[in-house]
């Protein structure tokens, strides 16, 4: 509004709830009005009469209470309705109380979702004329995106809704885990919140990072993204290279503290180079960090009493690993002669509460053997069998997605159902790839990315993206057999390392926790991994050569070894002899 007085221009400017000066607008009392419910003509009726006894440092309070009064003398519900309008506060992220701006929603709309302007002006005016209908005290900013989605909805904009939508738990579920309901590992403040923290990661990888017809495969179960609570921040393992730190140093930043060491001369440094490392890997990796050739490093530290070092080095490890809850430590224990052999006793019998600890022990003489059998039953697990080649210094498996195979449908052929589980898979891994590359161009890991000789430490496209199994069996009661199915399945990995150049493999799925995850969603009771060698001994046999022709055959077979019995010896004697890796149970 100007004012003229001679020849000078003068703004009509009013005061502010907070205090501030702002020039008279009447569009915003035509807008505001409009909104009420008021028509177009009305609404500029009233602000030009505003507009016509408004004088400078006019209060907008006062502005406010003359509407509504012209408001009353027409129409008492419009009147209504527009004060709650004007009235109408928000209760923001940061718990203030702020008066509520539909162009927020705007705004809000256009960054997150990149919809064009007009489209979010839309929405945002739907969203008032629904707020206008609540009468409430004031809303929050959750209950008006709440609202914003349900008209996205409305509008067919299920996509624009998957990025707008907010992450969290019900208050229910949350009720619950201070119950301690649901939670894996014991009930203790940390992990109340990682179960929170894997919440809303686990949410928006399906929501905001995987496509929706991919997210909905691991939804149904048709597949399993091993470790999804992790997906677009971790590795899934690696093997350590440790050669290069005990002869170099490790220096890197830490999460909590700066780590730096120089390298390992003496007994007490290496004890101390294993624990830093486990502890900082830890926490960028979800599964197993193995300890590749520790043995042939700890002969060369062990001056005296080496039982006693060993014994030390592995409590240290083991230490580590739980604090950090990031899965499991692998001791990768080679065959280094009298060595080794004079310490498997030690190690697997006396070694404590080694909770997260594997041992992966390359041998086969039956003290080794009568030693793993009988071992005391203090958490750890034990395997024996040659070393995987993925446990070499720097490799390991940057993610793992296991093909529900039962869920195969035989109404387009079982091969084309089988290929399109294979192909969702792939997807999967693909955008788990760019991910990794991801965090590493932006320096989000402090160990994984640490440089060494120029050279980083962790290269994603060294690792191996893994397409895993489970269901063969369920395929041999259809139309095709289990060799069919195989043959698909390898000759498209095979194609897919020649097409992407990354290290994709396929392997039978070893892990008892996705498989419990395909028996429930299939309704059956339970999922059978241990073996007995006794009844079954040929029967294995034959069906591992059988996958292992076309699938890597490094998973363990689980058996429960029970008591060192003579015949139980000589049949485990007989799996290692054919090159068949055994875990015990």
């Amino acid at each position: 509004m100007l004012f003229w007085l001679g020849s000078v221009e003068y703004l009509v400017e009013v005061l502010k709830h907070g205090g501030s000066l702002s020039e008279f607008d009447k569009g915003k009392i035509v807008k505001t009005c409009m909104t009420a419910g008021c028509s177009l003509d009305l609404a500029s009726r009233i602000a030009g009469e505003i507009e016509s006894i408004c004088y400078p440092g006019m209060p907008t309070i006062e502005i406010r209470e003359k509407v509504y009064g012209m408001l009353c003398d027409i129409d008492k519900e419009l009147a209504e309705k527009y004060l709650y309008r004007t009235n109408l506060r928000v209760r923001t992220s940061d718990y203030q109380l702020k008066k509520f701006n539909g162009q927020k929603i705007t705004d809000s709309l256009v960054t997150e979702t990149l919809v064009d302007e007009e489209f979010a002006s839309q929405i945002a005016k739907a969203v008032e004329k629904e707020l206008a209908k609540l009468k409430l005290d004031y809303v929050t900013a959750p209950l008006i995106r709440e609202i914003v989605n349900v008209k996205l909805l409305e509008e067919g904009m299920e996509s624009v809704r998957a990025k707008y939508t907010r992450l969290g738990m019900p208050v229910y579920d949350v009720k619950e885990l201070f119950r301690g309901v649901g939670l894996e590992g014991g009930f203790c403040p940390q992990r109340i919140r990682d179960a929170m923290a894997e919440q809303i990661i686990t949410e928006y990888t399906l929501l905001n990072i995987l496509p929706p017809a991919l997210a909905d495969s691991h939804l149904k179960g048709d597949l399993n993204i091993h470790y999804i609570r992790d997906f677009p921040l971790k590795a899934e393992s690696f093997s350590h290279p440790l050669k290069i730190f005990l002869e170099k140093g490790l220096d890197w930043n830490g999460t909590e503290t700066f780590v730096l060491e120089k390298p390992a001369k003496t007994g007490g440094d290496f004890v101390r180079h294993l624990r830093k490392i486990s502890y900082s890997a830890g926490l960028e990796l979800s599964g197993l960090q193995v300890f590749p050739g520790i043995l042939e490093l700890a002969k060369k530290f062990a001056r005296k009493d080496a039982e006693k070092f060993v014994k030390e080095m592995v409590s240290e490890l083991s230490y580590a690993s739980r604090i950090t809850e990031s899965g499991r430590v692998m001791l990768s224990l080679e065959d280094v002669g009298d060595f080794s052999k004079s310490l498997v006793k030690p190690l697997l019998e006396n070694s404590g509460d080694a909770n997260g600890l594997v041992f992966w022990i390359d041998a086969k003489d039956a003290q080794t053997l009568r030693t793993a059998v009988g071992r005391k039953p203090w958490g750890a697990q034990i395997i024996l069998g040659k070393t995987p080649a993925y446990f070499e210094p720097e490799m390991g498996v940057a993610q793992t997605v296991c093909i529900n195979l039962a869920h195969a449908e035989s109404l387009e052929g079982e091969v084309e159902s089988v290929q399109r589980l294979l192909k969702d898979a792939k997807e999967i891994l693909i955008f788990k790839k760019k991910m990794l590359q991801e965090n590493h161009r932006k320096g989000l890991w402090s160990y994984l990315g640490q440089m060494q000789e120029g050279t980083a430490v962790y290269d994603p496209l060294k690792q191996e993206y893994v397409i895993s199994f489970c269901g063969l069996e369920s395929v041999s009661e259809k139309e095709l057999g289990e060799t069919q199915v195989l043959e698909s399945m390898r000759k498209y990995v095979n194609s897919l390392k020649k097409k992407s150049g990354m290290r994709f493999m396929l392997k039978k799925c070893g892990c008892p926790e996705c498989c419990a995850r395909f028996a429930r969603i299939d309704g059956k009771r339970s999922c059978k991994n241990k073996v007995n060698l006794l009844e079954e001994f040929g029967e294995v046999v034959e069906r591992w050569n059988m996958i292992s022709r076309y699938a890597d055959s490094q998973s363990p077979i689980e058996v429960d070894g029970g008591k060192a019995s003579k015949k139980i010896i000589e049949a485990c004697t007989g799996l290692l002899e054919r090159g068949i890796p055994i875990r015990f149970v």
